[in-house]
């Protein structure tokens, strides 16, 4: 079962067996600033024990999704949110992230 993930405007293929499955794991609910929105996102990385990031370019903040998210999860942002600029909780524009032993890199 093949199985892919929609991220409002990315999508990703999980290779599972030969059927398709398209899921929303995060966002889905319109372009907006709410905790189960997103506004251009530009990345994601899905952590060991499937916390599911996201660079909200848009909205200039990462957001964490819980395991087994769907469009109805409300994320939680973890980096930025307060507009964009240099201030230690402003992002600008987030283009990457990933982590490393529970340690988040932007």
């Amino acid at each position: 079962m093949k199985k892919i993930l929609f991220l409002t405007f990315l999508s990703f293929l999980v290779s599972n067996s030969e059927a398709q499955i398209v899921s929303t794991v995060a966002g889905g609910n319109g372009i907006g600033t709410a905790a189960n929105q997103l506004s251009h996102p530009s990345f994601i990385w899905v952590d060991s024990i499937g916390n599911i990031y996201v660079a909200d370019a848009g909205n200039n903040r990462i957001q964490r999704f819980p395991p087994h998210s769907d469009s109805s999860t409300n994320g939680v942002t973890i980096a930025g949110g307060n507009g964009q600029g240099n201030a230690p909780n402003q992002l600008y524009d987030p283009q990457g992230i990933f982590t490393v032993r529970m340690t988040l890199y932007m």
